[in-house]
């Protein structure tokens, strides 16, 4: 994969992630972030994986900034966490692997069928374990409070 549509890759995968949050009823004013989380996630995936040719990293890295912007959404905004990561991880979801096992099992190649299966549930056990240690950091990580009395220069 070559970097060189990333431009129409971004749009494609902000378009993908904004119709999704459509169909999710999300409110309209928070449909821009759900698609520039999409976008930026397929970017993070492309790039890592035209550099380290590691599918897999691609998929864990940017699963994890998409549950981090997500969480710092849902916190910013005080809405719903799977508002913002539901239509933001639908670029990442496996589901191309989903069609080839069907086409294997209908051509009756068990081995392909086989791999695409494991590397399916391997990509959505990812993004799973990304989900989950983003929501199990302490919630200092992402959230910062201004207070009006800090004594930082004292």
């Amino acid at each position: 994969m070559v970097l060189n549509n990333i431009f129409t890759d971004f749009i494609f995968a902000a378009l993908s992630s904004l119709s999704f949050a459509v169909l999710f009823n999300a409110p309209r004013k928070k449909i821009p972030y759900c698609a520039f989380c999409g976008g930026m996630a397929w970017i993070i995936y492309i790039w890592l994986f035209s550099q380290t040719s590691i599918e897999s990293l691609g998929i864990f890295t940017a699963s994890l900034f998409v549950s981090a912007f997500s969480r710092v959404c849902s916190h910013k905004f005080d809405m719903p966490f799977t508002l913002f990561f539901v239509p933001s991880v639908i670029p990442l979801v496996p589901g191309s692997q989903m069609y080839n096992i069907m086409r294997g099992l209908l051509q009756n190649n068990m081995y392909y069928t086989f791999t695409q299966a494991v590397k399916g549930i391997k990509f959505a056990g990812l993004i799973m374990l990304s989900f989950i240690i983003i929501y199990l950091l302490p919630p200092k990580v992402f959230f910062f409070k201004h207070s009006k009395n800090s004594d930082i220069f004292k």
